[in-house]
This record gives structure tokens, sequence and C-alpha cells, in this order.
């Protein structure tokens, strides 16, 4: 069946496909200027989405959003949609590296010196004296009702590591 040929194609699946377009088309009008500026847009589809990101009105939105999916029937969505997909799967592993330190950061805290020896084992360009000095302020300001800064630095220090050689999970 070939998609440009509506005869083949009922109504109602012309209706789920436009609305899948235009679905689409939200989603790229909602993105991070980052994440749309690295999307590979043809020129026309290009111009349409940056006009429809500046309109505010709700109805010429909807407009626009309709004439970018009328855009989008024209081209191959294959780059775009493979471009928002690598999108999803880097935001995916960010978001599980930011738990696995969430979790190191809360067993530091929690155990103390037990998981201390076990994560400087795992991690030997750890400075274990620093590490050891934020566990320590931050178990103090948390029995204190104190701001967790300590508990923040930890973290930072966590995260630094992890760019420098990614720290395993914390099971």
């Amino acid at each position: 069946m070939d998609p440009h040929n509506n005869q083949d194609i009922s109504k109602s699946q012309r209706k789920r496909d436009a609305k899948k377009l235009q679905a689409l088309a939200g989603t790229i009008l909602q993105m991070p200027a980052a994440q749309f500026n690295s999307l590979p847009l043809p020129e026309d589809l290009d111009h349409a989405l940056r006009l429809g990101r500046k309109i505010k009105s709700h109805v010429a939105r909807k407009r626009q959003m309709q004439f970018i999916a009328k855009l989008l029937r024209q081209h191959d969505l294959t780059p775009i949609l493979a471009a928002i997909d690598l999108d999803r799967e880097q935001l995916r592993r960010s978001t599980m590296r930011f738990h696995i330190l969430e979790q190191w950061r809360d067993r530091l805290i929690d155990l103390g010196d037990e998981a201390l020896a076990e994560f400087c084992a795992a991690n030997p360009a750890a400075d274990r004296q620093q590490v050891r000095q934020l566990i320590r302020n931050a178990r103090r300001e948390q029995d204190r009702d104190k701001p967790p800064e300590s508990k923040r630095l930890l973290f930072k220090l966590l995260r630094d590591l992890d760019e420098q050689n990614p720290i395993s999970g914390a099971d």
C-alpha cells in the first residue's frame, strides 16, 4: 500500500495518522531550544516550527500545528524521529546515572564506614578523607535539622567522580 494513495487508507486511519503528526508537531514545539536546534529539519519545516514556537495564541498555535503536520506528511520523518529517540535515550541514561549517584550518596550517609570502604574499593580515585568528612558533616546537619549543604556537596563530588570514571550501582 502506498501511503500517498489515500484510496487504500480508511478515513479513520487518515484521521489517526493526522493526529499522530499533530502530536509530533506539538512535541517538537515544546522541546527545549538546544534539543530543537539539534533536529535535522528541512528548511520549510524548520521555518514553520520556529514560527510556531513564537506563537502565544492558543487558536493560532493550533492552526500552525495543523500546518506543521501537513508539512510533516511531505517529508521523510526517519531522521527526525531517530534524533528524538536519541535525545530520549540520552535523557534516560542521564536520569539513570543520577539515580545511581543518589543511591550511593544516601548509602554512604546511612551506612558510613562500611559503605565508604566498598565505595573506595570500587572507585580508587576518590579521596577517602574528603568523602568521610562530607559524610560526617551531612549526618551532623541531618541530626540538627539544618539545610543539607554537605549532602549536596557529597552528591556534587560523586557526580564529578562519575564524570571522570563512571561509578557502578549501589545495589
